[in-house]
């Protein structure tokens, strides 16, 4: 992710639950721990999805995994994923942790898919709509 995208990684985030602002996304860009990935259509050029992840030691966070409206079941967030999880093991990343609203079912099934497991619950985490969250990880060793 480089500065220029943030425009359209504001309006990817508008079709989203907890979208960030174009703030936040500045922010992000700035962190030395951080890590974003973009992925574009090859003939439109669009921003097709995105995620960010920080990490301290042998352990991650993903922070954000978005993708488009219209987009979504297609790949996307596997591909992004799949990128995010190889560049963190060759940085010596052992666990990749998220949290994700209880309530979210189609991103509970995605994260289960790709090997996370419940670790944990935070409850009453999320406003807007209220929601808790539950806190997964995956072992990046094993890949």
């Amino acid at each position: 992710m480089e500065p220029g995208d943030i425009d359209r990684i504001v309006l990817l985030e508008q079709d989203g639950l907890s979208p960030w602002d174009r703030d936040a996304l500045v922010r992000e860009i700035g962190i030395e721990s951080g890590v974003q990935f973009v992925l574009e259509g090859e003939e439109c050029g669009d921003i097709l999805g995105w995620c960010c992840s920080r990490w301290l030691d042998t352990e991650a966070e993903l922070l954000k995994i978005t993708v488009m409206k219209g987009k979504r079941r297609g790949g996307i967030a596997s591909a992004l994923l799949a990128h995010l999880v190889r560049h963190l093991a060759v940085h010596g990343v052992a666990t990749l942790f998220l949290e994700v609203r209880a309530d979210n079912l189609p991103a509970l099934r995605f994260y289960r898919k790709h090997g996370f497991n419940e670790v944990g619950r935070r409850r009453g985490y999320y406003a807007d709509p209220a929601d808790d969250a539950l806190i997964f990880s995956k072992d990046l060793l094993d890949n």
